[in-house]
């Protein structure tokens, strides 16, 4: 499977063509796409959808086309866990586990 280059993008600031403006290594790959391309273009807040690049120019700088019917809001960081959470399951887990084959190694 292709790898699809992610460049960081600004959702709000679509020219006139309807296209964003993003840059190689601005929040994403550092390499330039070609023409034609299709990237994922994701802004600060996580929100993302894919897009074909129409070009790059002299600069460097990448013209993508949305394509919005691929549009993803962010994850809702309120229902992931804590970090304090996940580490804590991840300690019982682990003590768990060391019981058990503690148990399982005493002698009969």
């Amino acid at each position: 499977m292709e790898t699809i280059n992610r460049y960081k993008a600004d959702f709000n600031d679509v020219d006139g063509d309807g296209l964003v403006t993003t840059l190689p290594g601005w929040g994403g790959s550092m390499l330039v796409p070609t023409d034609d391309q299709l990237v994922e273009l994701v802004d600060g807040d996580g929100n993302l959808c894919y897009g074909f690049v129409v070009r790059v120019d002299s600069n460097a700088l990448i013209y993508v086309r949305p394509e919005w019917s691929s549009w993803r809001d962010a994850p809702d960081v309120s229902a992931l866990p804590t970090i304090e959470d996940a580490l804590n399951e991840a300690m019982h887990a682990a003590y768990d586990r060391q019981i058990t084959t503690s148990r399982d190694e005493v002698p009969a």
